[in-house]
């Protein structure tokens, strides 16, 4: 196992380190094993907690003195190119780790990378560690849009909106929720079926993964080269789609629309609850409403579910309660008999589930749903009008998936609360 950060190998100095390393070697490998998506190291107040998120919950699999906490923290920070001396205050670095094939995180060598993101708090600094997974990401862009969750319906929809060759297409969803994925695996569709005949840019802050096929670029939020000083420097570029993953104001905004006007295809994210919400958070910019029902072409709300563990899966009786909850959401709700639950294992470390999978909501242009925006309506009049029209809410998207056994109905209600 290797941890590297800019091209060297740490050395530990002397035998304390060595040890501290060594115990940090093991959490990293324990971390990619279990598929963990961050790392927790947690001062308290009389001892340390190590954390671990799997598929979206957090699992604790050590407590350390403070002592010892403290000694990792300062080895996360040599090795990150942070300053170990600096407590007080937050700092942002990263490491690029390698496995070995002697590893157990597997049979061949993989590489990850850990963001790094300390913290102060009245015990100490705490540390969380992102795990970014290339090659779990690199295999999802080339299995497509199908591999993270999109149905069939679902995934048609989605490929129709990135055939429009210009306009307004929103990701939207709460923090955590997947859209990034989301949005590359779009981006890597367009690369495949336009095969290299378009110009692809992005504008990130950072750049989570690395895509062939699309000019990146990572922007400064508070520095000179900012979304929007980026935003006016790729309209000389000679775009043809472009990828905004976030937009922090109503100048941004106006840039973004602008664009999409003018004959471009632009994709960005929205940090909301669901898709009505993604809509009006232009309009509290102070995007006019006419802008947004002139190119918005379509916009997709998600959520991430824990999947049901395979190894455990088990029937359950559909009890009367849970059907009448759930009769508005379903189609002929009377020929549902059963669902489905993980009883626990050793393969999902007894939890009954093992990974997650994405629920959406992929809503494309509708004329009638355009020119109700046109009246500036709340996040809650947009959700009346979408059930007006039939479109199928994400809580109803997500209990389908637990009527086929993928997810828990209890999943499924879960992590589609508005």
């Amino acid at each position: 196992m290797k941890a590297i950060n800019t091209g060297h190998y740490f050395e530990p100095v002397d035998e304390e380190e060595k040890i501290t390393y060594e115990l940090w070697k093991k959490i990293m490998i324990d971390a990619v094993t279990e598929r963990a998506s961050d790392i927790h190291l947690e001062p308290h107040r009389s001892d340390s907690a190590i954390r671990l998120r799997v598929d979206g919950t957090l699992r604790e699999i050590s407590r350390q003195s403070n002592d010892v906490l403290k000694a990792l923290v300062r080895i996360i920070k040599k090795i990150g190119n942070l300053n170990p001396d600096i407590e007080a205050l937050p700092q942002d670095g990263k490491i690029i780790f390698k496995t070995d094939k002697t590893d157990k995180a597997g049979d061949r060598e993989k590489t990850f990378d850990f963001r790094i993101s300390t913290f102060p708090t009245v015990f100490g600094e705490k540390i969380v560690l992102r795990i970014l997974d290339p090659g779990r990401v690199e295999f999802a862009l080339k299995e497509g849009l199908s591999y993270i969750g999109f149905s069939e319906d679902n995934l048609k929809l989605m490929e129709s909106i990135l055939s429009k060759p210009y306009g307004l297409v929103i990701f939207s969803g709460p923090a955590g929720s997947g859209k990034t994925t989301t949005a590359y695996s779009a981006l890597a569709h367009l690369v495949r079926e336009t095969k290299g005949m378009c110009n692809i840019l992005s504008i990130e802050e950072p750049v989570e993964y690395i895509l062939d096929g699309v000019n990146q670029t990572r922007v400064d939020s508070d520095g000179e080269f900012n979304y929007l000083s980026a935003m006016r420097a790729m309209m000389r570029q000679d775009p043809d789609v472009v990828f905004v993953a976030e937009v922090p104001d109503f100048p941004s905004a106006q840039m973004l629309l602008q664009a999409a006007l003018t004959g471009h295809l632009i994709l960005t994210q929205v940090n909301s609850s669901d898709a009505a919400q993604s809509i009006h958070s232009f309009f509290e910019m102070g995007v006019e409403p006419y802008l947004i029902s002139m190119i918005l072409e379509g916009v997709v709300s998600q959520r991430l579910a824990r999947m049901i563990c395979p190894k455990c899966k088990k029937e359950i009786p559909a009890r009367k309660e849970l059907i009448e909850r759930i009769k508005d959401e379903v189609d002929n709700p009377e020929n549902i008999t059963h669902f489905y639950r993980g009883e626990g294992c050793k393969y999902c470390k007894d939890t009954g589930y093992r990974g997650r999978t994405g629920i959406y909501q992929v809503i494309p242009r509708n004329d009638e749903l355009i020119d109700f925006l046109t009246r500036k309506p709340n996040p809650g009049e947009i959700r009346n009008e979408m059930d007006r029209l039939g479109i199928p809410s994400l809580r109803k998207m997500a209990i389908r998936k637990a009527v086929e056994g993928i997810i828990t109905l209890e999943e499924a209600l879960r992590c589609t609360w508005i």
